[in-house]
């Protein structure tokens, strides 16, 4: 089995709203600017092996739960909150949630099938194969009440045999029958995510909308390790 582990991940959240007294319109949402890690790729450390293109090739999603987001609940699936949509490497993405304390920010993996793309996944979990779907990372007691939040977060692929189906433990029915995940050879050590940037933002505007810094950048380095 195979497990990533060490990677940093973080989010940039903004509240909307700003820290006046007034009173408008969107003011308690929290607006969450992200954009998706990187592709992962195989290090130069192993000399025997040849890369391939579609190697933990994931399709990434955000959830954000947390008292007084509505919760999305499916049968066999975890419960759902704000989310993104399932987004390839490097995309950008925007979410909104209310604001509040105590929340639960998760990214998700899935495993794409053969002829699927990100794009034809959409929202839709009921689409998503349960032993193809993987909990990456999880951050809990996350407030999201001033103007500029950062959440980092530690990715950790658990292995094929630790999807969604097991960790969240719903009934083994679930996925009994669903067809087995085969992922391509990777090396015994291999180093990815590399020089992350994420957009920053200079201030909340007196709209409640985040101001794009300009020029500026927040680099992150990750590294992940496959241990078999």
């Amino acid at each position: 089995m195979r497990k990533l582990t060490r990677p940093f991940y973080a989010l940039l959240i903004f509240a909307a709203g700003g820290l006046s007294g007034c009173t408008r319109a969107g003011e308690n949402l929290a607006r969450m600017q992200i954009q998706m890690p990187p592709h992962p790729s195989v290090s130069a450390k192993s000399t025997n092996y040849t890369p391939q293109s579609d190697a933990f090739a994931f399709c990434y999603m955000v959830n954000i739960t947390g008292d007084g987001i509505k919760p999305n609940k499916l049968s066999c699936y975890p419960d759902g909150g704000g989310r993104t949509s399932f987004l390839p490497p490097l995309a950008n993405a925007s979410l909104e949630v209310d604001r509040g304390a105590n929340r639960r920010v998760e990214l998700f993996g899935y495993v794409p099938r053969v002829g699927e793309t990100c794009a034809t996944v959409g929202l839709d979990l009921q689409n998503v194969p349960l032993n193809r779907l993987f909990l990456l990372a999880s951050q809990p007691n996350v407030a999201m009440n001033d103007p500029e939040v950062t959440v980092k977060l530690n990715v950790v692929f658990p292995g094929l045999a630790n999807h969604v189906g097991v960790q969240s433990g719903v009934d083994p029915s679930c996925y009994a029958t669903l067809p087995p995940v085969v992922l391509p050879e990777a090396p015994p050590l291999a180093s990815v995510f590399r020089g992350q940037r994420f957009v920053m933002t200079a201030n909340v505007a007196g709209d409640g909308r985040p101001t794009p810094a300009q020029g500026s950048r927040f680099k992150v380095t990750h590294e992940v390790v496959y241990v078999r």
